[in-house]
């Protein structure tokens, strides 16, 4: 007697499908290496035979491409079907990092931490720079006003037309002075801002190098076979976990980058 794997229909011997499910029918459901479960759905049949490829070497042995209508799934094992999983995890994180570099944003994908913390720093300098050039701005057209008045810098304009030019001129310089001391009162906001930023930054920090080692990294790998790629993957997971779990509502761009600078300190201060 044959089974559906699916709807657990019971079958003559020489039927193949269920005609219901159309799932290959198997001889015992209690084994789980006989089951087919789908991994991946594409419409593209090079992205499911370079994933199948890619698994193949990583020794994910049974694996079926079928097509349906307009599309391709890739199906494994049961019994394999998590391991494959997390390798497939590691193949679309690997891929999503060779398609931002042929976007020519390589750098944005290996330093995201210095992109977030500099973000804070570069607002406070933008703020100075731009305060600096308004008050600047302001005093000079000031002091041309007055030296024009004075009859120190002539114009050949009419004096009615002139009195107006130079009343709307000085208006004008006032805004640009008020704007930059604006922008000055917005630095020590800015500032405020970045230090409670880098604060909370080398709080997790601390805390990670205090409660996370090596050994606690090493006990999330499931499989000590896999490869060091997928070892990296998941060490630097269960970091973000462990962050996640301890202090709440944090950007993932922050986390990453938070992870990205102690994982090499972590790793070499145990090894």
């Amino acid at each position: 007697m044959a089974w559906c794997p699916e709807c657990k229909t019971e079958y003559e011997d020489g039927v193949l499908k269920c005609f219901d499910c159309e799932k290959e029918l198997v001889e015992d459901l209690q084994d789980d290496s006989l089951y087919w479960m789908d991994l991946v759905e594409s419409k593209k049949e090079e992205e499911i035979n370079e994933l199948k490829a890619f698994l193949e070497y990583s020794k994910i042995e049974d694996i079926n491409v079928i097509e349906d209508e307009d599309q391709f799934i890739l199906q494994v094992k049961k019994d394999r079907f998590d391991d494959a999983r997390k390798y497939v995890n590691v193949y679309l994180y690997n891929k999503k990092l060779e398609d931002k570099e042929e976007e020519e944003v390589e750098e944005k994908i290996q330093q995201p931490k210095k992109l977030v913390y500099e973000d804070k720093n570069k607002k406070v300098e933008d703020l100075k720079s731009s305060a600096f050039a308004f008050i600047t701005v302001g005093i000079l057209g000031m002091i041309f006003v007055g030296l024009v008045m004075l009859d120190y810098i002539s114009l050949n304009m009419d004096p009615t037309y002139k009195n107006i030019f130079f009343a709307f001129f000085f208006l004008v310089m006032c805004v640009f002075i008020g704007v930059g001391i604006m922008s000055y009162v917005k630095v020590k906001e800015a500032k405020k801002t970045a230090l409670d930023f880098q604060s909370e930054v080398e709080a997790i920090k601390s805390w990670i190098l205090s409660n996370i080692s090596f050994a606690q990294m090493e006990e999330s790998i499931e499989d000590e076979s896999s490869d060091e790629e997928l070892k990296y993957f998941n060490r630097a997971e269960y970091i973000k976990e462990r962050i996640n779990s301890q202090f709440n509502d944090l950007d993932e761009t922050i986390v990453d980058g938070i992870v990205d600078d102690l994982y090499d300190e972590i790793f070499d201060r145990n090894n």
